[in-house]
């Protein structure tokens, strides 16, 4: 198992067994956690962020009211259920915005290398009547020449791999060959705005700003462009004049908002649409989002940059607040789960409503949480958890899951 984090459903999940006290963390790992925290804090600090995750509940939701709505049948896997006007409007926003890893034939490759010394070519280009996206021509190993779409993906994971790396770096760091998507955002400073390569904090904050746009890799490609042109401004002050000149449009009233209104609108949309789909209110997500002003998370953030002391990045997390982590071993660290334990009910059921996803979107008739059961000794593996694990009947994860989604004891059907 890898390290990564599973956005909207707000769970890290980590190669190494993971513990409350971080300061047990070896660096390497500290940086690995922080790479991961960092994607938690896009996905709810960002309008982006928050704007893909209450879209993404509404389609789950539908998806889900459609296999209730026919208990009779069984369940296609993978499910891919009826495609509203709505969908089709959200997957092209997404799309254009999320960025394309690869062109078609390639797209689901990750982690690919650019060839020594590459360049990036960069071509605006508008598709299909929609906004003007960026596309990234390269030179990979051992695909050849790509085309990539500039978004969010890249932005995202550019922006925690800068960040691990100012807090740990392997010896050969100078030497090991730059990948997709981490290396994307480093190499285009080198090229297209050199007074940044080599400050960490004016590439965070580039990136940052970029996530509260809805074209990511526009807006990422202008931010490198105005701090090319003011390289007295510091990491705050670029990310300080975006927000505060920068406005957004929304189609639907005809009108453009500041940053500061269009966040405190789109945190408003996020819960209730985060309530609406967990049948009850989450007050852990409130707390955390509550009276957080966008300039102080940025200045909380920048306190990662070289900081490799667990006791700071701790205080740093607690200011934040935690989200459900899980490690090797069938270790797990679950906030609040001590102290106020009916806290955490809707965060289960968020992670009961991923596990039911994620099995209903998969190739696999296998339960989603085998490999892990398979790691524990106590567990006895039931021919369900192989063939239909909405038939599981033992007390597990996926049994408590498949009944607060309403899709236990359904039939599947596998697609040929």
């Amino acid at each position: 198992m890898g390290a990564y984090y599973r956005p909207y459903f707000f769970r890290i999940s980590l190669p190494f067994i993971v513990d409350k006290d971080i300061s047990k963390y070896e660096s390497q790992n500290l940086a690995r956690f922080v790479h991961e925290y960092i994607h938690f804090l896009q996905n709810l600090y960002t309008p982006w962020g928050l704007f893909t995750s209450f879209q993404s509940y509404a389609r789950i939701t539908r998806a889900l009211e459609e296999i209730r709505h026919n208990p009779e049948q069984d369940i296609h896997i993978p499910f891919k259920g009826k495609v509203s006007d709505h969908d089709k409007w959200f997957s092209k926003v997404y799309t254009e915005g999320e960025g394309k890893r690869f062109s078609e034939n390639n797209n689901d490759i990750d982690n690919v290398a650019f060839k020594p010394n590459t360049l990036i070519k960069l071509r605006r280009v508008k598709k299909d009547g929609g906004k003007p996206v960026v596309i990234l021509d390269v030179d990979t190993v051992p695909y050849g020449k790509q085309e990539i779409i500039l978004g969010a993906w890249i932005i995202k994971e550019s922006m925690a791999q800068i960040i691990q790396t100012s807090i740990f770096a392997d010896d050969n760091e100078d030497v090991r060959p730059k990948v997709v998507p981490y290396d994307v955002v480093s190499i285009l400073c080198n090229q297209y705005a050199p007074s940044v390569r080599n400050d960490p904090s004016k590439q965070v904050a580039i990136c940052w700003g970029a996530l509260f746009s809805m074209s990511p890799g526009e807006a990422l490609l202008d931010l490198l462009d105005f701090a090319e042109r003011n390289p007295e401004l510091s990491a705050s002050e670029i990310f300080e004049y975006h927000i505060t000149t920068s406005r957004i449009k929304i189609k639907s009233v005809e009108r453009t908002v500041s940053f500061e209104d269009f966040m405190l609108d789109i945190r408003k949309r996020f819960l209730q649409h985060l309530d609406a789909f967990l049948g009850m209110s989450c007050n852990y997500f409130k707390n955390i989002l509550s009276d957080r002003s966008i300039k102080n998370v940025l200045s909380l953030i920048l306190k990662f940059i070289g900081n490799n002391d667990p006791v700071k990045i701790d205080s740093v997390i607690n200011d934040f607040g935690m989200p459900v982590v899980f490690g090797e071993g069938n270790s797990s660290c679950i906030p609040f789960l001590e102290e106020e334990p009916e806290s955490m009910l809707p965060l289960m059921k968020l992670f009961g409503a991923e596990l039911v996803y994620s099995f209903l979107n998969s190739k696999s008739c296998r339960c989603p949480l085998i490999e892990m059961c398979k790691n524990d000794p106590t567990i006895e593996i039931q021919y369900d958890c192989i063939s239909n694990p909405l038939m599981i009947e033992i007390d597990c994860p996926m049994h408590f899951a498949s009944h607060i989604m309403g899709v236990h004891g359904r039939n599947i059907d596998m697609e040929e």
